[in-house]
């Protein structure tokens, strides 16, 4: 695989993420480490993620993406951050969507409370992001999974659909990412 992107298509849009600029920024590339781009600055916010499967097979959230996210302050508790990804390919509007599903969720984890989970068994708190209750070891209970995340999923999954074909077969696993957050939600 090559190291840089021999031919890629630009897709750019911005969106309000609440919170001083400094803390945005600084959950912004731990969401980005999490969801496996590999950040190479910030600022601006610059991330790298690798091809995942075969071009044939893969969904926009699979291909090889550069993403830069530049931010700017609108005032003491409002950022205005401007997305520029850059794709393998973009063949619809379902694609350039589901990028921005994918913003949306990274905005999404950004943005979530930290909270604590109590143990169903004892109910004893526990601090955010532990497996096990720190008082009797029993499995805490999971978190749904956050909204903007299934919506990602399922727009990735029609795009695949509508430009596949109906004659072959579908590969329904869902991309790697999307595994990777959905853990990283089932363990907090």
């Amino acid at each position: 695989m090559a190291t840089t992107l021999e031919r890629y298509e630009e897709h750019q849009f911005k969106r309000t993420i609440p919170g001083n600029i400094e803390t945005v920024r600084k959950r912004i590339c731990e969401v980005l480490e999490d969801l496996e781009y590999a950040v190479l600055g910030d600022n601006p916010i610059q991330g790298k993620r690798r091809r995942r499967r075969n071009f044939w097979i893969a969904t926009v959230l699979e291909y090889q993406t550069q993403l830069t996210i530049a931010l700017k302050p609108i005032s003491d508790a409002s950022t205005l951050a401007t997305f520029d990804y850059e794709v393998e390919y973009l063949f619809s509007k379902g694609d350039r969507r589901t990028l921005e599903r994918e913003a949306d969720a990274i905005i999404a984890l950004v943005t979530q409370p930290p909270g604590s989970s109590i143990c169903k068994a004892c109910s004893t708190e526990n601090d955010a992001g532990v497996k096990f209750c720190r008082s009797c070891g029993t499995p805490v209970g999971q978190q749904p999974a956050l909204a903007e995340f299934e919506l990602m999923r399922m727009s990735a999954d029609g795009e695949r659909r509508s430009y596949r074909g109906k004659s072959g077969p579908v590969d329904s696993t869902p991309c790697s990412c999307i595994r990777i957050v959905d853990d990283l939600l089932r363990t907090t």
